[in-house]
């Protein structure tokens, strides 16, 4: 083999391995662009998520749902009327605590 041919053959390899590269990034050219609109919608997203966060604490707020009871004529706990009732004691019968058996423990060796 001629040092032509072997100079021919590396250059073939290496038109082939250009060809090769250049279609693979012909192929994924949009990603890049892709990328980037991802990127800056998810950090839209993360804004967004942080003003729902702050508006659903503010709307959540114990002042703003005391008010939204008043409001919907709901009685605070404590301007409520409390009554008093008696419980009954219950019969002793249905209080029994059932027996313990004792522990027991079987070894066997081998």
């Amino acid at each position: 083999m001629t040092w032509q041919t072997r100079a021919s053959r590396y250059v073939m390899v290496y038109v082939v391995l250009v060809c090769a590269l250049v279609g693979l990034r012909y192929g994924t050219r949009d990603i890049y662009p892709t990328l980037r609109d991802l990127r800056a919608e998810r950090s839209e997203l993360t804004l967004k998520r942080r003003e729902l966060d702050l508006e659903v604490q503010r709307l959540s707020s114990a002042a703003r749902v005391r008010a939204w009871a008043l409001e919907n004529e709901m009685i605070p706990f404590t301007r409520s009327q409390k009554e008093v009732a008696t419980f009954s004691a219950l019969p002793s019968e249905s209080l029994t605590v059932p027996q313990a058996e004792p522990l027991e423990v079987k070894v066997k060796w081998r």
